[in-house]
Parts: structure tokens; C-alpha cells; sequence
């Protein structure tokens, strides 16, 4: 079974919280929280599929900041490479076309959502690299 390739958006506004989005209750893990994103195409880099994706689940279209490293996760049902990408917002008003409900949530009340299993590896990646994705945010403010 080949591996499903599988872009998260980490994407912090301009006062430093983080999109989080509710899993559609009809799919694996629904109901938890995720990072928005999705699947990668056949021929797109995890960057191109981020940006499509994110336009089709919650209309808006982001800049990619940084790229970190691929990580898979695996169970009995499913195995995935998850890729996770930070950006920001560069255009359109978030609409949420996909999800249960989409959310801005600061770093202190990350530890308060029931986030699917495959994206604690993000939630720790986010933690941990927090200051610097809010920098990272910063500098490059249109």
C-alpha cells in the first residue's frame, strides 16, 4: 500500500494564533482537531497541494514561510507522510466549506483540543518552534 501524501498548513495570524480545524464527523478521526491541508496530487510538490488545498477548504490563499520535514504515520487502516508547511494568509476571507468548524486558538489553549493522532507530531512542532514561527510570521508582513 503506497503511503498517502498529505500537506499541513500552519498558519498563525497576525496576533500570533493558530487555524486549527474540526475533522468532518463523517471521516477518519471526525470530530478532531487537525491543521488544514490535505492530500498531495500526483504531480505536485507538498507546497503546490498546501496552496490548492487550502483554496478549495477554506477559500483563502497563503505564501509558504518554511517547509519542515516529513514525518509518516501508520495504523492498521492507514498509512500517511504527513508534511508539514508553514504560511500565512495572503488573500480571501476564510470560509469554511469542508470542516465541522474552523478556529483561531493561541499556543496556551493548543493542549485543550482533541487533535487527531497523526497531527501531535505538528503540535509538538509548533510548540516547540513557536517564537520563531511568529518571527518568521512577522518579517515578512505585506
Amino acid at each position: 500500500m503506497a503511503a498517502i501524501k498529505v500537506s499541513m498548513g500552519i498558519i498563525l495570524d497576525s496576533k500570533g494564533k493558530i487555524i486549527i480545524a474540526q475533522r468532518n464527523l463523517q471521516k477518519n478521526f471526525g470530530g478532531m482537531w487537525e491543521f488544514p491541508g490535505g492530500k498531495q496530487e500526483a504531480n505536485e510538490s507538498p507546497e503546490q497541494a498546501l496552496i490548492r488545498e487550502l483554496k478549495e477548504e477554506l477559500s483563502i490563499d497563503v505564501e509558504v514561510l518554511q517547509s519542515f520535514s516529513p514525518y509518516d504515520y501508520r495504523d492498521e487502516s492507514i498509512e500517511v507522510s504527513f508534511y508539514p508547511i508553514q504560511c500565512k494568509i495572503v488573500g480571501g476571507k476564510i470560509v469554511n466549506n469542508e470542516h465541522e468548524e474552523v478556529k483561531f486558538i493561541s499556543i496556551d489553549d493548543i493542549n485543550n483540543f482533541d487533535f487527531a493522532p497523526p497531527d501531535y507530531k505538528t503540535v509538538d512542532l509548533v510548540k516547540k518552534n513557536f517564537e520563531e514561527m511568529i518571527k518568521r510570521s512577522d518579517s515578512k508582513v505585506a
